[in-house]
């Protein structure tokens, strides 16, 4: 009989070698996890820092820099997810020999890492989750190396810098911590500003923190309840721009040059706190005039590594055996697995990869697709329409799920309907909400089975008042609008004959999904 496909092969040999040479396995008798703990560590150090291998998960920084595997959990860019937080898809065979191997060799592989954190709720998620699928609090107690990118940026939502000090709670045996706080971690900025992520309000900072405002903002002297951190990288701008008018925070824009007392300030306060517990810190204090590398930026094909379409970073490395392989293995990814795509650029890398399989097989091989950011990344500018254009060109899409983006919810300037009002006074209806979506395009997709809709349950919206306080400020839940948005896509639907199911997506199991390591929104 001969095989003219990898996977045929495979299913050919599967039952004749039981046939010809039929064995059984003792449990009892496994060699590896009997080996002394050396031995197996230096199993796991050749796995983890010297075997080349490939990441499944894109936004993974897993190049290898000497003795330092760097693991960064980022939320956007786009990924291959699981369903299971214990066999996340970024950890090499090794860990999914046993369940005793797994927890030998995560542990290993956590002490070793450094956690690198976004400033969103999603990384924090993914790391929990992980870290939980270990006995007790041993996964938080291995981790040693932490880094946060942009410190600063957890001021703007409610909570989340507040989240990501419980996670270094429980990091009891951490002893690196690395920080960079923005130029907006160390201005004033304006309370009503605080609550929703329109840019332009940022700029309007009066005046600049102290030094004292700024460790009790970021609770920074707690940090020394963790006995074992004695090592904090710390990074700020060198110069910043504030208002000439601090008392209304209006006026024009002039530049400090020189923060470094400042910095020596909270430096010596650091030291001091550290000092009192009995132990010295190693403060190290880094400076830069520019915004700090946001590790959001690397999504599909984009980073430390070249863009190859015929071989991305995040394929298995199955995926690189031999043409007929790469075809045969790219064929049953993009049927089985679930693709984010968050930005405009992401999609072309994307489109890239799906074009270097023949007569558009890439295309109709997929199955499902995830737009996080839907409509605000895609038609913020000249209102383009890419991501239901790739819809449209997958001729077997049968599930997508479409989180909205905050500011695609809001009503447009007036005067330039390409951005939004900074004021952010009202919600769009749901008749601007579906055309300027494109919603009638999505529901008149045939192959469709299945729509579901999220949105962040935390967001209300916040009507500001005039800075003179003046007016009332009212907060809405968000809730019935997508309720609407739904009804108008089932009935939209209906007329056209299809038989696609809208799905919201609630809080309970917002929560749930934020928690499952496969999972964005």
């Amino acid at each position: 009989m001969s095989y003219t496909t990898f996977r045929g092969l495979c299913l050919g040999l599967d039952g004749y070698i039981d046939e010809i040479a039929p064995y059984q396995i003792d449990p009892g008798q496994l060699l590896f996890p009997t080996l002394p703990l050396e031995i197996r560590t230096q199993i796991y150090t050749y796995v983890l820092f010297l075997h080349a291998r490939t990441s499944l998960y894109p936004d993974l920084r897993s190049d290898i820099i000497s003795e330092n595997f760097i693991f960064a959990l980022v939320a956007g860019g786009c990924g291959i997810y699981t369903s299971s937080s214990s066999y996340p898809p970024w950890l090499p065979e090794l860990y999914l020999v046993n369940e005793a191997t797994r927890i030998d060799y995560g542990l290993f592989f956590i002490r070793n890492a450094i956690f690198g954190l976004e400033p969103a709720t999603l990384p924090l998620q993914y790391m929990e989750s992980f870290l939980e699928t270990f006995p007790g609090e041993q996964g938080f107690a291995s981790v040693r190396r932490l880094e946060c990118s942009e410190l600063g940026t957890y001021r703007t939502d409610p909570g989340q810098y507040i989240r990501f000090r419980q996670i270094v709670e429980r990091c009891r045996g951490i002893t690196v911590l690395r920080l960079t706080i923005t130029y907006r971690g160390v201005r004033r900025t304006y309370p009503e500003c605080v609550y929703h992520d329109l840019g332009p309000c940022y700029w309007d900072a009066g005046r600049l923190l102290t030094a004292e405002e700024i460790v009790e903002a970021y609770d920074l002297t707690s940090l020394a309840q963790n006995e074992f951190l004695d090592t904090i990288h710390l990074g700020l701008p060198d110069s910043i721009y504030v208002r000439d008018d601090p008392a209304s925070g209006v006026g024009r824009l002039k530049k400090l040059e020189d923060l470094r007392p400042l910095y020596d300030e909270i430096a010596g306060i650091l030291r001091r706190a550290w000092e009192r517990r009995g132990r010295k810190l190693n403060l190290r204090m880094t400076f830069s005039q520019r915004r700090p590398y946001r590790l959001r930026s690397i999504n599909i094909g984009v980073g430390r590594h070249k863009f190859r379409p015929r071989a991305p970073h995040w394929v298995p490395s199955i995926y690189h055996v031999n043409e007929t392989t790469r075809i045969e293995v790219g064929f049953t990814l993009l049927r089985s697995a679930q693709f984010e795509i968050r930005t405009y650029g992401c999609l072309q890398y994307f489109i890239a990869f799906l074009n270097t399989f023949p007569d558009n097989a890439g295309f109709a091989s997929m199955r499902r697709l995830f737009l996080s950011d839907f409509w605000w990344a895609w038609n913020k500018r000249m209102h383009l329409k890419a991501d239901v254009e790739f819809m449209k060109s997958c001729p077997n899409l049968q599930e997508v799920r479409l989180r909205f983006a905050r500011c695609g919810l809001l009503k447009l300037h007036e005067q330039n309907p390409v951005f939004w009002s900074t004021q952010a006074v009202d919600f769009m209806t749901i008749e601007e909400i579906a055309r300027r979506h494109h919603l009638g395009e999505i529901a008149g997709m045939k192959t469709l089975r299945k729509i579901v809709l999220a949105v962040d349950p935390t967001f209300r919206l916040h009507n500001i008042p005039p800075r003179d306080g003046s007016g009332t400020e009212e907060s809405r839940s968000i809730d019935a609008l997508v309720a609407g948005v739904k009804e108008w896509l089932d009935a939209d639907i209906k007329q056209k004959g299809n038989r696609a199911k809208v799905e919201v997506l609630s809080r309970e199991e917002w929560s749930k999904a934020y928690k499952a390591l496969g999972h964005t929104y």
